[in-house]
């Protein structure tokens, strides 16, 4: 039976239960609230929608507001439907002829739209059929345009807040690393690990939608788009720092040092940078990090910006791609922070120093420190993870190249061994005595008495 049938049978009935007096009324004088409830709930649709999730929901259309639609079994949020669904059904169930309707309709996909951007369409047809009913509308649809803005601003923020929650905060070289040795690899297993290298990092660029073509060197693939001239010199510098540190640990530099080659990528964009760490490596970047060395397993990857002060990066992307050598160096395990930032610092001297000013008065800096009155701070004491290292960081990095610098060159075969011993797992102090028979105290104190007369 149809529902215009049911209406003509039910007519008889409703003047019966219609008072004499309402009968009697003139018809303009009949409002919307002079209807019986019992007329209004007979005037309820049957509606059906389908949910995002792909359930399919039937009943009898009960109510709606901004933010649902209500049915006889319960509410259902307009958010979880399609954009397409939305639109149906909203149609569905308002009485066409209000412009009020038609701008609820509007602002419910206004709001769709944020998540769903297909439902903006729908809204703005919305919003023209209520100006067309009434053009006092106007003012309405901006308001609710800045309400959409408003929310939309604030999920974004939420999401933002919820992705840095998941991310991981702690740099690398702070987390704890085994002492396990990194197994030999064959010629054919090091190509194949070149190719892997290449693949990641290809992968890594067309997710942040970038395609370069890299510089190879014998221990980098070198990503960057920056000027060529400019990538070049940074790919010299990289591999003679890579040579020095070579000899120093009586490696073969011939030889590469990496599982593959270390991938270095370099964005003039900061944004870029940061995304790339967050995307692709689960890391939450820290403003005051210029580059940061993110290893995955056996692999070493560089990351670097060059907004903001391009002298100082330079710098930290040298000094991290050194953290990317120790990480691959006998074993994951690090070396205690003043030997891991002092190791970091000087090789990066070693290599840019006499033609950097920056890391000449960071050196400068030092020595005033050690020749000074003032009593120096407790290198061997502070470490990753402390409290007190993001401020005594760029103390103790300049002061430890010059004590990394001391033991390398009074003890050129002790220093790699000792570094070997606590890459394989042994106190850092207990191998000091083994190899340069010094306590801490005893190396500290010669130390600053070499340094106190020589340059």
């Amino acid at each position: 039976m149809t529902r215009f049938v049911r209406a003509i049978l039910a007519y008889p009935a409703l003047l019966v239960l219609v008072p004499a007096a309402m009968i009697s009324m003139p018809v303009d004088d009949v409002t919307s609230d002079d209807v019986p409830e019992t007329l209004q709930e007979q005037s309820k649709v049957m509606v059906h929608f389908r949910l995002r999730d792909g359930a399919t929901i039937r009943g009898r259309f009960r109510g709606w507001d901004p933010q649902s639609i209500e049915i006889d079994h319960g509410r259902f949020a307009w958010e979880d439907m399609p954009a397409r669904e939305v639109w149906r059904v909203g149609r569905q169930v308002l009485d066409r002829s209000r412009a009020e309707d038609w701008l609820q309709l509007g602002q419910i996909l206004s709001f769709v739209a944020i998540d769903q951007p297909d439902a903006q369409h729908f809204a703005e047809q919305a919003f023209q059929r209520a100006r067309q009913l009434d053009p006092e509308v106007v003012a309405k649809i901006d308001a609710i345009r800045a309400d959409v803005e408003a929310e939309s601003l604030r999920r974004r923020e939420q999401r933002a807040a919820e992705e840095a929650a998941r991310l991981e905060t702690r740099p690398p070289e702070a987390r704890p690393w085994p002492a396990a040795p990194w197994p030999e690899m064959t010629a054919v297993e090091q190509r194949d690990a070149r190719s892997v290298m290449r693949n990641d990092a290809k992968r890594i660029l067309q997710d942040v939608g970038r395609s370069i073509e890299p510089i190879e060197t014998s221990q980098v693939l070198l990503y960057t788009d920056l000027e060529r001239y400019e990538a070049i010199q940074i790919s010299k510098q990289l591999d003679q720092v890579a040579h020095r540190f070579a000899v120093t640990m009586r490696r073969n530099p011939l030889r590469s040092l990496f599982w593959g080659k270390a991938v270095v990528m370099i964005f003039s964009e900061q944004e870029v940078y940061e995304r790339v760490q967050a995307e692709a490596f689960g890391y939450l970047a820290r403003p005051t990090d210029l580059a940061i060395m993110l290893p995955v397993g056996p692999k070493v990857f560089l990351l670097s910006h060059r907004e903001g002060d391009r002298r100082r990066s330079e710098l930290e992307l040298l000094r991290h791609f050194v953290f990317g050598l120790m990480h691959r160096h006998e074993s994951p395990r690090r070396l205690p922070a003043w030997a891991n930032e002092g190791l970091a610092e000087w090789l990066t001297h070693e290599v840019v120093g006499e033609a950097s000013w920056l890391m000449k008065e960071r050196r400068r800096m030092a020595y005033d420190l050690i020749r000074g009155d003032a009593p120096l701070p407790p290198i061997f004491r502070v470490g990753y993870g402390d409290e007190r290292w993001d401020a005594a960081q760029p103390i103790i990095a300049p002061l430890g190249a010059l004590l990394v610098e001391y033991m390398a060159t009074q003890q050129p075969n002790g220093f790699p061994l000792w570094v070997q011993a606590v890459k394989q797992g042994e106190d850092w102090d207990a191998a000091l005595k083994r190899y340069f028979g010094l306590t801490p105290a005893q190396l500290g104190q010669r130390y600053l008495q070499h340094y106190r007369v020589r340059d």
